[in-house]
C-alpha cells in the first residue's frame, strides 16, 4: 500500500507541476492540539491542484501528530469565497498513524499500549484560506474529530502557507 501511495504522490506531483497557474506549493508550519499528548511540530510540504475554482486536490508529506512521517492525498471543496477568504471542507487519507489501545492486565492493576499500524487514516475538517497577496495565502484546517487512530480526542488547528506557481 505504501508503494501505491508513493507512486500516486510522484505521479500526481509530476502532472501538477506541468499545470499552468492551477498548482500551489503548501508548506505545513505546525499545529495546535487541545490534548497535549499530540505533537504540534507537524512540518511538511504538499502540492495542491485547483481542479476548478471551488475544488482542489491535495497530496504531500508531513510529520504527523503521533510523531511519524505521513503521506497524504485528498480533496478540499470551497463553496464560499469572499474578499480573499475561502471557506470549505477537506478530507484526506494519510499513512503513518498507529492504533494505540489501552488494556488492563488480568489482575486489573496495569495498563499498556498495544501498537499496530493503521494503513490509511481519514482526516476531515473545515478549511479557511486567506489570500494575503498574489504570492502567498495562509491556510487553517480545523478538526474536532476523535482520531480514528487513537483513544484520545483532540481539537486540532493546523497552519500552512500556500504559494501559487
Amino acid at each position: 500500500m505504501i508503494k501505491f501511495v508513493l507512486a500516486f504522490f510522484l505521479f500526481t506531483s509530476t502532472i501538477l507541476l506541468a499545470s499552468e497557474k492551477k498548482t500551489e506549493l503548501e508548506l505545513h508550519l505546525g499545529s495546535y492540539h487541545s490534548n497535549k499528548v499530540y505533537n504540534n511540530d507537524n512540518y511538511g510540504v504538499g502540492i495542491n491542484y485547483n481542479y476548478t475554482k471551488k475544488m482542489q486536490f491535495n497530496c504531500g508529506i508531513y510529520n504527523n501528530s503521533q510523531r511519524h512521517e505521513s503521506l497524504y492525498f485528498g480533496a478540499t471543496y470551497f463553496p464560499i469565497e469572499w474578499k480573499g477568504f475561502k471557506v470549505g471542507a477537506g478530507a484526506l487519507l494519510a499513512t503513518g498513524y498507529r492504533d494505540y489501545t489501552m488494556a488492563i492486565t488480568p489482575d486489573g492493576k496495569y495498563y499498556y499500549w498495544k501498537d499496530r499500524k493503521v494503513l490509511l487514516n481519514p482526516i476531515c475538517g473545515l478549511v479557511l484560506t486567506y489570500k494575503i497577496n498574489r504570492f502567498v495565502s495562509a491556510k487553517v484546517l480545523a478538526s474536532t474529530d476523535k482520531y480514528i487512530s487513537s483513544n484520545e480526542p483532540t481539537t486540532l488547528l493546523h497552519f500552512s502557507l500556500i504559494f501559487p506557481f
